[in-house]
């Protein structure tokens, strides 16, 4: 027996013996709090009579809360609602509470606060204005509001965070903070859908058909959302289902003939024992014209997707509940169409002209992920079990050469799947202390392919070149915890850690050479919080974070002088040291709400991203020394009950310090812009800036920002420069009963830029090429629920 096996056997032994030991029963009374219109509402407080104990609402208007022996009475109060109490017995588990608004509120103009904004970003509910992370959270109501339809809509309106959507299925880079994601490496964030860190970081892309809120945390967030968490995390909360039978079916039609239908139902099965639900959506994209290819005159960036999740949640008891999951998607895009621009050092702004390839590029993208998550309540909190599995593949093929004439073709695919288990502890609520604590580990792999051709007139059935074809495995140990012990009534310190073992291997199967190496870090994280008065907060971090090495793909090109490679076999683990100092206020009874931060990064072996067509390769390699620093503001202000304005805003400051070109460079293949020392690092914006304004009166609802991006650069050498851009988008939207009828525009007036670009120094290609971003969209959308 390997000691791989006995390590999973001795884990799932432990963990069948804690949960045997802990189980028992409490009473604890789930619910949701709704208006007479049947919307959930957000922020309720909700006290045990005669006790300290309380909670508030979610953004889907639910709570949890743990009776004492000594409670028979809860009491629910918002502003702008009657306050109500409501008895409970013994027997009581669930309960529906619907919240009347006050005489005052009818008969006097009163403007109402924001919500309290409660989120999960500490894996417990809690406000976030009172917790010591730079936390960003969007709920239902907002996303359908801004027409928010996949991830990308949302980041692009965070301070210091960006988001670029590649042609090819499954393909994209998140920048937060400075920390980029690299392509064929890890993630810089961690995503996390109910709890459960998602396999496959591709699913990112899903369309939010169910979602009930969105939480973006900055900073390394490793010792509660384990791997990949180096520059943050992406927690999705999803609409849970309830006894009640709801639903929505949408549908819309926008530029580029793009339509798209979706569907959710959700229920109870067996009454307050079985729910589910079920929710698909459809996409028939045929593409923008500033994509179409001009010598086969054929548009090139169409896409069709089709995708499915349901999950089961079952109560078996008091205190056990299991969460069942599934999802899978299907997405066939154009791929490999980029257009050539000028060598004059302005390319990167250059926007005339269309792609001319012989051939038309395709990929598609197939990815299946299950879930099961078994919740325990024992005597010091929720035990919980969590197995995941995702797998998928990749295919694509395309012209290389990126021109009309008959030269070359390439073809690539990746089959990956990953296993993960974690066992997570998460306190109850003590009065002065909490904490979360676990056990993690997945086994990754992963079968890249790549091959290039020629193409003679042949196309894919061209003579083809030696390929590049390796299996890798990672297999990830870890162990991490997080305790909020309170110092005083005003005073909160956070401590945490995590240990992670990464083991990777590679099978080089172009070589028949087998390579392993194993990369261990240690991630302690303090935090420091200090409640000025009741509207201000102030509070500071320090975190070490963390992003694991690993092995590039083998070479199909015998490497030389005159023939070199731009990057090693392997690239060295990426490690941050992060220090940040933030203020967060709440004034005019939640009508305005401030926060601020300020941070520093300092990278150890930054990973950046490279393509090298003269060994027809891709690989990733380390920047030794960087460091970033900057400031975020988001502000917030309800005019009036009618009127929402607000204005966020992040500056960056990136210098790479230490970058040794001759260990990773061959200066043959190129001139790579001499000493890289002073320069900015790759895909960061300088400046990033959103102003929006959301007006909502009766039925009617308009909702409308300007986003800008600052100025970044897309390789280190800092020669070809992205010039910063603004869009302009809208929605309006006015519900008929139960039918809501919107449209909208995003970009609406067209401004230029590009979400990809490669110049000749790092492609050595013989042109700088590009693919450019969306022009104006505008289309309808009608949405009905039940």
């Amino acid at each position: 027996m390997t000691q791989i096996m006995k390590k999973k056997k001795l884990l799932a032994l432990i963990s069948l013996l804690v949960l045997q030991s802990m189980v028992f029963g409490q009473q604890v009374i789930e619910g949701i709090v709704i208006d007479d219109k049947k919307e959930p509402l957000m922020g309720v407080t909700i006290i045990v009579s005669s006790s300290k104990t309380g909670t508030t609402t979610d953004m889907s208007g639910r709570f949890e809360i743990t009776l004492p022996k000594n409670g028979t009475t809860l009491v629910f109060s918002y502003l702008g609602f009657e306050t109500k109490k409501v008895a409970v017995t013994r027997n009581t588990t669930t309960m529906e509470v619907v919240l009347i608004e006050s005489a005052e509120m009818l008969t006097n103009v009163v403007i109402k606060g924001f919500p309290t904004m409660t989120g999960r970003a500490r894996k417990r509910r809690e406000n976030i204005q009172n917790i010591s992370e730079t936390v960003t959270a969007i709920g239902s109501k907002q996303l359908e509001s801004q027409g928010a339809s996949h991830i990308g809509d949302i980041l692009a309106k965070i301070p210091n965070v960006s988001f670029n959507n590649y042609q090819d299925a499954g393909n994209f880079t998140i920048n937060i903070r400075g920390i980029t994601s690299v392509r064929n490496g890890e993630a810089p964030v961690s995503i996390v859908v109910d709890d459960i860190q998602l396999p496959n970081a591709e699913q990112l892309l899903s369309d939010f058909y169910d979602i009930e809120q969105i939480e973006v945390l900055k900073g390394p967030q490793g010792t509660l959302y384990g791997r990949n968490a180096i520059g943050g995390a992406i927690n999705y909360t999803t609409k849970q289902p309830t006894n009640t039978l709801k639903g929505k079916i949408k549908t819309s039609m926008a530029t580029g003939n793009d339509f798209k239908i979706l569907g959710a139902i959700s229920g109870g099965i067996i009454p307050n024992k079985l729910y589910g639900s079920f929710a698909t959506s459809y996409r028939n994209f045929k593409g923008y014209e500033n994509n179409r290819n001009t010598f086969l005159d054929a548009l090139t960036n169409h896409s069709r997707e089709l995708s499915f999740r349901g999950q089961l949640i079952a109560k078996l008891s008091p205190s056990v509940r299991v969460t069942l999951r599934g999802q899978h998607s299907n997405i066939e895009n154009g791929s490999y169409q980029y257009i050539q621009t000028p060598d004059d050092g302005n390319g990167a702004n250059f926007f005339e002209g269309r792609p001319q390839s012989n051939l038309l590029g395709t990929s598609d993208l197939k990815t299946t992920d299950v879930s099961l998550k078994v919740q325990f309540k024992t005597k010091v909190g929720r035990l919980l079990s969590i197995s995941s599995y995702g797998a998928g593949e990749y295919t694509s093929q395309g012209d290389l050469d990126h021109t009309s004439a008959d030269l070359l073709y390439q073809r690539a695919s990746r089959e990956f799947n990953a296993f993960n288990q974690e066992i997570r502890l998460v306190s109850k609520e003590y009065d002065n202390f909490n904490f979360v604590t676990g056990l993690f580990y997945q086994n990754k792999e992963t079968i890249p392919f790549f091959q290039a051709g020629l193409d003679g007139g042949l196309g894919f059935k061209g003579t083809s070149f030696p390929a590049s074809i390796s299996e890798n495995t990672n297999k990830t140990y870890a162990a991490f915890g997080q305790s909020n012990l309170k110092l005083s009534e005003a005073v909160e310190l956070t401590t945490g850690l995590r240990y992670d073992i990464d083991k990777r291997s590679q099978n080089d199967l172009t070589n028949s050479v087998e390579r392993a190496e194993t990369f261990t870090q240690l991630q302690p994280k303090i935090g420091l919080s200090y409640k000025a008065s009741k509207s201000t907060l102030l509070y500071t971090n320090y975190a070490v974070g963390y992003r694991s090495g690993g092995f590039n793909a083998p070479r199909s090109t015998d490497v030389t002088v005159s023939n070199p490679s731009q990057f090693a076999e392997n690239y060295g683990k990426e490690v941050t040291n992060n220090i940040e100092f933030g203020i967060k206020n709440t004034f005019i009874n939640n009508r305005l709400i401030v926060n601020a931060a300020f941070f520093r990064t300092s990278f150890e072996n930054e990973q950046v991203y490279v393509v090298d067509l003269g060994t027809v390769t891709t690989g990733i390699f380390n920047l030794e020394k960087v460091i970033n620093q900057g400031v975020e503001i988001e502000v917030k202000y309800r005019a009036s009950n009618s009127f929402d304005i607000g204005v966020n805003y992040g500056f960056i400051d990136s210098k790479i310090k230490q970058a040794d070109i001759s260990i990773h460079f061959a200066q043959e293949n190129g001139d790579l812009g001499g000493s890289w020392e002073g320069n900015t690092a790759p895909y960061v914006s300088d400046n990033t800036f959103t102003f929006f304004g959301d007006y909502h009166i009766k039925n009617f609802n308009l909702y409308a920002d300007v986003n800008i991006l600052g100025k970044f650069y897309w390789h280190p050498d800092n020669f070809d420069v992205q010039d910063s851009y603004s869009k302009v988008n809208f929605k309006a939207s006015y519900l008929f009963g139960d039918v809501n009828l919107a449209v909208f525009g995003n970009n609406i007036f067209s401004t230029d830029y590009n979400n990809e670009y490669f110049s000749k120094e790092f492609s050595t290609a013989p042109k700088d090429l590009r693919f450019p971003g969306a022009p104006a969209v505008f289309g309808v959308e009608l949405m009905y629920k039940f």
